[in-house]
């Protein structure tokens, strides 16, 4: 509706309220009077009749708003209630906002209370007190004359020689107090001095040993202790303890020293092994085929991403291998410089098949770890044995198991004898395999042999030149 139409409407209607309910007559207004009227209305100037219009507008919106202007009785009932209504629900939320929040202020309140008290009864305030005043007593002493620091290298050295260096000072075992940081003590953990001793220890023997030292016992008539190792995969242990969470040994411990014995923590704990030398750049993929009959092409690849992973396929083979070449060259090789190495009987009388075969399973470490069991035998915590390709390999041809396996993996190759190799003596390792069904056992060999060189005369001298 324009501003025109709305102005003469309310003039209508103001028009209508202030004449009543009379009845049109001779002293009412006349049909020309209400013309003129509207007329004057209609020919004012647009802008001002709307300002006319928007001001009884807001006239009449203000007497509805005091109650001074009633329409509608009934309606204006309803309109008074639903306001009480209205403002009665903005109380009740105000009030629930407020208890809302004053119930968290006093949870607040109550959590600092329970927090301070805390800390109170945690805290020795004499012991406090006698810590910050000796700290304050050791800054101000060291403090120079002037009391001032000239430059940044004073200050910082000034802050290190005495305040870090005195004030803040490592507990020292041996001094007859239990520091705070201290704990009773066994082996390298805590501090049994001052704070006595860790008794929920137990004794443990470790006992492990490489090939090298366990070809001892394997044959004791011949050790390979006595073959120069010029490279070796130097294993070495640890005992890891989840109640210290930590080794119980600071350093890893070398293999082959002897039996090792400890106390360690009740609980558990993990026997943790290392090679700490890589040996697979030690020998390539070549001299591998050449001692072990290995296919090239099988050959796996180095997946370990560091030096210290024990029991990586590729460092088992190569291991395996460079053993194998260290044991011919000590046995058929001429020595650096000429001259040839002292006559071995035991490189005679074993067959090549035998130390490739313990060779081929001579990786890692072989032992036992056991705890004392008053007067009857000692438990056995942990048994550990070597790997390697063949499942028997450390017992060589006397288990008949080794050369069913070794016989079974072999592959047919096109156009030559796969297992021809110079390394013994340009024949067949599957044929020499094969053939010591019949054959006397080392040991046997040895024993005749050494008593047909007794009764030469020939018990001992110089070996000569050639292969077996």
């Amino acid at each position: 509706m324009s501003a025109r139409r709305r102005a003469v409407a309310v003039a209508t209607t103001l028009k209508g309220k202030k004449g009543g309910t009379k009845k049109r007559g001779a002293d009412s207004d006349s049909d020309d009077d209400y013309t003129g009227t509207v007329m004057a209305v209609v020919q004012e100037d647009p802008s001002a009749t709307a300002k006319r219009a928007a001001d009884v507008e807001g006239i009449l919106n203000r007497r509805v708003d005091k109650r001074q202007f009633v329409i509608d009785p009934s309606r204006n009932d309803v309109l008074n209630r639903e306001k009480q209504i209205d403002g009665l629900l903005e109380k009740v939320e105000e009030r629930i906002f407020k208890s809302r929040k004053y119930a968290n202020a006093f949870c607040l309140v109550t959590f600092l209370l329970l927090y301070l008290i805390m800390i109170f009864n945690q805290n020795d305030v004499l012991t406090a007190y006698e810590i910050e005043s000796s700290a304050q007593n050791q800054v101000s002493i060291a403090l120079p004359g002037s009391f001032f620091l000239e430059n940044p290298d004073d200050f910082w050295g000034f802050l290190s020689d005495n305040v870090v260096n005195k004030v803040f000072t490592d507990p020292s075992c041996g001094n007859g107090i239990c520091d705070p940081g201290e704990s009773k003590g066994f082996g390298r953990f805590g501090c049994a001095a001052d704070c006595g001793r860790f008794l929920q220890v137990t004794p443990i023997t470790v006992d492990l040993v490489p090939f090298i030292n366990a070809s001892r016992d394997i044959n004791p008539m011949w050790s390979w202790e006595e073959v120069p190792q010029r490279v070796t995969p130097d294993f070495k242990w640890n005992i890891w303890s989840d109640v210290m969470n930590d080794y119980i040994f600071a350093e890893d411990q070398p293999a082959g020293t002897g039996k090792v014995v400890v106390e360690v923590p009740d609980g558990k704990m993990q026997l943790k092994l290392y090679q700490t030398t890589k040996v697979s750049e030690a020998i390539d993929a070549t001299s591998i085929k050449d001692y072990l009959r290995v296919s090239q092409a099988s050959l796996p690849l180095r997946m370990a991403t560091n030096d210290f992973a024990y029991g990586d396929p590729r460092e088992v083979i190569a291991s395996s291998a460079l053993l194998f070449k260290q044991l011919q060259d000590y046995c058929w090789s001429i020595e650096p410089g000429g001259e040839q190495a002292t006559f071995l009987l035991n490189c005679l009388v074993h067959p090549l098949p035998d130390s490739m075969f313990k060779a081929m399973s001579s990786y890692g470490l072989q032992g036992t770890v056991t705890m004392p069991n008053g007067k009857d035998p000692p438990i056995e915590l942990v048994k550990a044995e070597m790997c390697g390709l063949l499942g028997n390999g450390t017992q060589g041809i006397s288990n008949p198991s080794n050369k069913q396996q070794f016989l079974a993996a072999r592959t047919a190759c096109v156009g030559r004898r796969e297992g021809v190799s110079d390394v013994f003596g340009g024949q067949d390792i599957f044929r020499q395999v094969e053939a010591l069904e019949d054959a006397p056992s080392p040991q046997a060999q040895q024993r005749d042999l050494r008593q047909q060189l007794l009764s030469e005369g020939g018990g001992g001298g110089r070996r000569g030149a050639g292969t077996p």
